[in-house]
């Protein structure tokens, strides 16, 4: 296989891969509820106010969401010739700006990595081995992988 064409195969596959694990994550997180939460039929389920609170909580979600994807997303993943993978602007990026800031930053969990040996990640299959070294740095002989996998990486890294 001539190399563009392994680079193109490669590309189209890791956008693939990335945007099912981005849907999948959606589901799971319950980002994808369409249906808000029911009025509590039992008093007891709900102290005094909660519900409101609640739906109040949500409601300033949702807005901070929804001014973050109409002012402030600024990047995805998508095919690079560099690296098969890599973060390209949607729209104009504003000077001194982080385009990586989340929305609703407190509802989003700290991720942590851990350091794998060149012998661990030799153990691994060839593709999986490729998709976790096009996120992450290495350093000699150790590289720091996302301790919740390749399944929660995202443009931000």
């Amino acid at each position: 296989m001539c190399p563009a064409h392994s680079l193109a195969r490669r590309s189209a596959l890791s956008h693939a891969a990335v945007a099912a694990a981005a849907y999948l994550l959606g589901h799971r997180a319950g980002a994808l509820e369409s249906q808000p939460p029911a009025e509590p039929e039992d008093d007891s389920v709900w102290h005094e106010g909660e519900f409101e609170e609640h739906r109040a909580r949500e409601a300033a979600a949702k807005a901070a969401l929804l001014e973050h994807l109409r002012h402030r997303s600024y990047v995805r993943l998508a095919p690079s010739r560099v690296a098969g993978v890599g973060v390209v602007a949607l729209v104009d990026i504003p000077a001194e700006t982080d385009p990586f800031v989340p929305p609703n930053a407190h509802l989003c969990r700290a991720e942590q990595s851990i350091p794998l040996t060149s012998d661990e990640l030799q153990s691994l299959p060839p593709p999986v081995l490729e998709h976790v070294l096009s996120f992450h740095d290495s350093t000699p002989g150790r590289v720091p992988v996302n301790a919740c996998g390749t399944v929660t990486m995202d443009a931000s890294w």
